[in-house]
This record gives structure tokens, C-alpha cells and sequence, in this order.
């Protein structure tokens, strides 16, 4: 969902240079991508990534730890699979939930701790505040945005608005 929602929703000028990582159902290795991409590119990079794309590579963030660059992931955690429930199978309840939108409890405190890796956490509108500080940080870390399935459609919408707001000239 966090791709489709950065390519329906993000404004960027035309020399920002965006890459998707496409891989089975586009979930595995994204967080190593842009590890690569960083190294790769000399530079710092910001990616956008939903949770169980995050906990599908884990393992990665050993290398956003490791990277000379600072990476920036941002994970839109919704507690599983979002996405999902746009699809007619969302109508078979008894298979929907359990393999399709595969609930979890997981948060990634603990993660960006084990890996040594700062974490940021927006909950609300009123924590983006120091997103223009956070997405320029001269160290990796991670920014988890939790959303709720329930409630999602209208607190992306304020996020968005708010994001656009925030970053409307920080790709320049």
C-alpha cells in the first residue's frame, strides 16, 4: 500500500529520482535496496516501506546500520497487509484475515534497537512536527508511522496533506 499511495500522493520535482523494488508481490527486499541504493549512489536515501514488507527483510537493517550513508526508512505500519481488503477477496472472510491481511502485533522499537538504529514514532498528525529534522538526519533511522486499519483512509488523508506540507521543498 505505502507504494501506491507515494506514487497516487507524493509531489516531487522532476529531477527526484525514484526507485521500486519489485520483487514476489513486491514485498522481499526492499530495505536491502535501499541499502544498495545508498551505497551504490554515494548518498543518502529515503525509503518508503509498509510493515510487512519491513518484517519481511529484517535482517536488512544490518546493512542501513552498516551503510557509510544515512538511510531513512519510513514504515507505514497498519498491522498487516492493507492492501488487501481492496481485493474481492476480502469478501471470504474465513481465509481473508488469517492468510490475505495477516494481522500482527509487531511495532519496530525493538528492531531499530537490536540493530542499533534510531526509531521515531508518529501516531497522530501532531507528531510530524520534527519530520523536516527527521528525514534529513545525517544518521540512519527509522520512522514508523502507525495507522489504523479501522480509521486509515482519514488519517492518511491529514498525513498526506501534512507531509506534502512539510516536504513541499525538500527535494530539490
Amino acid at each position: 500500500m505505502p507504494i501506491r499511495d507515494f506514487d497516487r500522493f507524493a509531489r516531487l520535482p522532476a529531477n527526484c529520482q525514484v526507485y521500486a523494488n519489485r520483487g514476489a508481490s513486491g514485498i522481499d527486499g526492499n530495505i536491502a535496496t535501499m541499502a544498495g541504493l545508498a551505497e551504490g549512489m554515494h548518498r543518502s536515501v529515503m525509503g518508503v516501506i509498509g510493515d510487512l514488507a519491513a518484517l519481511h527483510d529484517l535482517n536488512s537493517l544490518h546493512l542501513v546500520r552498516q551503510s557509510q550513508y544515512p538511510i531513512v526508512l519510513v514504515i507505514i505500519n497498519n498491522h498487516g497487509g492493507g492492501i488487501f481488503s481492496h481485493l474481492p477477496i476480502a469478501q471470504h472472510s474465513a481465509v481473508f484475515e488469517p492468510y490475505f491481511e495477516t494481522p500482527h502485533p509487531y511495532d519496530f522499537e525493538s528492531a531499530a534497537k537490536q540493530f542499533g538504529l534510531e526509531r521515531r514514532l508518529v501516531t497522530k498528525l501532531a507528531d510530524t512536527e520534527n519530520l523536516p529534522e527527521w528525514l534529513s538526519s545525517k544518521s540512519s533511522l527509522i520512522i514508523e508511522i502507525q495507522t489504523e486499519r479501522s480509521i486509515q483512509a482519514d488519517f492518511r488523508r491529514q498525513l498526506t496533506a501534512r507531509i506534502h506540507q512539510l516536504l513541499s521543498g525538500n527535494f530539490q
